[in-house]
Formats: structure tokens, C-alpha cells, sequence
């Protein structure tokens, strides 16, 4: 593995290690650019504080600010991790455009979600709803 490779790999695991230590309701955390900008809820509204829950044990939390993402959350820790180790070792696994059919079902249901959430009646979806 080449050094810059470890260099990045460290600097990735210090940010991981330093939103472990931002306290519950820290305004480090920033807010969704989209719900800032438009008002509208994104897929992604509440991922943020949702990964921080999560990573802190609170998965009750985590689930209300992001159903979706946390639902999620395995699957994309699962092939992150397989995509970092094959990067640091040389030997990427994903190719552009190999997303075949789950990644069209994948996409239509963050989609489908981002849609949802900002539907009246639907208010529970949203960062926080319930």
C-alpha cells in the first residue's frame, strides 16, 4: 500500500473518531443545504445527526431523524468497508455504471422516500417527526 494511501486512511479514521466525541445537538453539525435552501426535505435530511446517533448507541434517536438511512446504514457500511479495503489494497471493486438492477430499485426508493417526506400526512418521515 503506498504511504498517501495511509495518510488518507488515517485522516478518514480522525474525522470518524472526532464526530464520536461532538456533543447531541452541536451546531458543528450542519444543516441540510436542500431543506435550507428550498424547504423541502431531502433523502438525506437527518443522515447526518442520524450517523451520530447511531455511532453513540441511540438508534431510537437515529431512526427519527432518518428512517430510511438507518435502515440503510448496514448495507452501506458493508460495501464502503469492501470498497476502502480494495482501494487501499489496489483493487477496486465497483466500475462506473455496474449498478445493475437493485441500484435502479435503490434509487427509486430513496426517490420515493425524498418524495414522501414532503407530503402532507407524511409529516412523521421528516427529521425529528415523531
Amino acid at each position: 500500500m503506498k504511504s498517501r494511501k495511509w495518510v488518507v486512511l488515517i485522516l478518514a479514521t480522525g474525522v470518524v473518531a472526532l464526530s464520536l466525541v461532538v456533543r447531541k445537538g452541536s451546531s458543528l453539525l450542519p444543516p441540510c443545504p436542500v431543506n435550507l435552501f428550498t424547504g423541502f426535505h431531502c433523502p438525506g435530511c437527518g443522515i447526518t445527526r442520524a450517523t451520530r446517533a447511531a455511532m453513540h448507541g441511540d438508534f431510537l434517536t437515529a431512526f427519527k431523524m432518518n428512517s430510511l438511512g438507518v435502515v440503510l446504514m448496514p448495507l452501506i457500511l458493508l460495501l464502503l468497508g469492501r470498497e476502502i479495503v480494495a482501494w487501499a489494497w489496489d483493487r477496486p471493486k465497483w466500475r462506473p455504471g455496474t449498478f445493475g438492477k437493485w441500484g435502479i430499485w435503490l434509487g427509486s426508493l430513496v426517490i420515493f422516500y425524498g418524495v414522501l417526506r414532503n407530503i402532507p400526512g407524511f409529516e412523521f418521515l421528516q427529521p425529528g417527526g415523531w
